[in-house]
């Protein structure tokens, strides 16, 4: 297996990139950014045709007599001034990317579908003001007016379920989940003064009462930076950075089926995993019913704590900056993969004295980063069990796993190579801004770029295609 990782590099190698293939089979006839941009006559831009109301966003749908439309076309036409700004990944089909028209100064969000081809679009009245899209989920998606707080919900054809100012200004989006739209609306009157949590469904009914807290530890909704990430059994974990892989760190829980704080005094709490089968493992300085716990705990949907995980020894993490990330069910410290008990799961016992890094799981596979003894930085995979996808490679920049069948190859700061899991080249990517780190694939789409878009099963691009070149092996 590592004879043909190696013979697949030297390909790349040897070939370097004239073999690139220019991918633009696809592309045929628009010159348009979103449907309902020209009129039967032509030629006018509804960017222009701004309404009256300061308060109603620009919006373009689709016209059935005319079809759908093609992002890329409108892209390659000289008569227009449109760039791609930002790219989301793909979800259910769909995938967010803002544009920029210079001839109107205006930003849009558009939405694509796996195609290619422009589904609707949004943008604000101001341009200053910035929309703020979630991906799709359930066939919904909001968008957040970034500077006013209010909202839209669309469905996946972008038909407008739910509107946010025929509540009030102060209503905001905090996520979604299991049909629900957590909310928080700012009361206040002659009686009241604060913030109310509730839950909307995609029409806008109230099917979560909108109350007040006062169990939690600091008024935690009243930031436009604040998120819901919901975790299953009716309850959201409400953080400002939480990052799966990468920050951990929470606010506080909330379970707005029950519409009860699960964790009242709380600071600086990890969240472990969401909850399945009825509980969630947490970590950190932790008050419960005024008992504190300084452990892994076993939290159920209500807030009690099912098990106090103790037979867990922090003493090897004594050194550790902050607290491992648990993903998948396992931690890396040191030399091994432990589980929640502290129970070692996988041991890399044959690179003890080289292990550099080894990454969270993620689709149940996990990057070791290894220092060899000539110096330089070696590279594999494993899977939960501990075995090696391929052996040590030397002389690229990093991997990065893509999901369950696809990791990636960084070769320099402009190329990646794309190998699936039995280490087979699917392809070689270069592009001038790639960005490594933040490359992810779903519906079969590889986010490269804040620009762009590659098909993993035929190359094909979505968004700009000058600065990239894509070789199917």
């Amino acid at each position: 297996m590592k004879e043909r990782i190696f013979n697949n590099m030297k390909t790349i190698e040897n070939t370097g990139y004239s073999r690139v293939i220019s991918l633009i089979l696809l592309i045929v006839t628009i010159a348009i950014i979103a449907s309902g941009c020209v009129n039967e006559n032509g030629g006018r831009n509804l960017l222009n045709e701004l309404p009256d109301d300061p308060n109603t966003n620009v919006s373009g749908r689709t016209n059935e007599n005319r079809g759908l439309e093609l992002l890329n076309e409108k892209l390659d036409d000289p008569t227009t001034d449109i760039s791609v700004v930002s790219t989301q990944h793909f979800s259910e089909g769909r995938a967010w990317i803002t544009v920029y028209d210079r001839s109107t100064t205006i930003t849009a969000n558009v939405c694509i579908n796996t195609d290619g081809y422009i589904v609707f679009w949004e943008a604000p009245y101001d341009s200053n003001h910035t929309l703020i899209t979630s991906d799709f989920k359930d066939g919904l998606s909001y968008m957040i007016n970034e500077d006013t707080g209010q909202f839209r919900i669309f469905d996946l054809n972008g038909n407008i379920t739910f509107e946010s100012p025929s509540w009030g200004e102060n209503l905001i989006m905090l996520g979604y989940g299991d049909g629900k739209f957590l909310v928080a609306e700012y009361i206040s009157d002659f009686n009241t003064n604060e913030w109310y949590v509730g839950a909307i469904d995609k029409t806008g009914k109230e099917i979560v009462p909108l109350k007040s807290y006062e169990s939690q530890r600091r008024d935690v909704t009243n930031s436009g930076n604040l998120k819901g990430f919901y975790l299953g059994h009716g309850v959201f974990a409400l953080s400002y950075s939480y990052n799966e892989y990468e920050n951990n760190k929470i606010e506080t829980l909330i379970n707005i089926d029950t519409q009860k704080i699960l964790l009242p005094k709380t600071y600086g709490v990890e969240l472990l995993t969401g909850f399945e089968d009825g509980y969630a493992l947490i970590s950190g300085g932790i008050t419960i019913d005024d008992e504190y716990y300084g452990s892994i705990l076993k939290i159920g949907t209500d807030g009690s704590v099912l098990e106090e995980i103790e037979k867990i020894d922090y003493s090897f993490l004594a050194y550790a900056i902050k607290m491992p990330i648990f993903s998948e069910g396992l931690m890396f410290w040191r030399s091994a993969y432990y589980d929640i008990y502290g129970n070692v799961k996988i041991e890399l016992p044959e690179y003890e004295d080289k292990l550099h890094y080894c990454s969270p799981f993620k689709n149940g596979y996990a990057v070791i980063t290894l220092v060899g003894a000539d110096g330089h930085k070696y590279f594999t995979i494993i899977n939960q069990k501990g075995e090696e996808i391929f052996e040590p490679l030397k002389g690229i920049g990093a991997i990065i796993v893509l999901n369950e069948k696809y990791f990636a190859i960084r070769l320099d700061s402009e190329s990646i190579a794309v190998f699936d899991m039995d280490s087979t080249h699917v392809m070689t990517i270069v592009n001038s801004k790639l960005i490594f780190n933040e490359l992810t694939l779903s519906d079969d789409f590889i986010r490269i770029s804040n620009e762009n878009y590659v098909n993993i099963k035929d190359g094909s691009i979505i968004g700009k295609r000058n600065n990239i070149n894509v070789e199917l092996i």
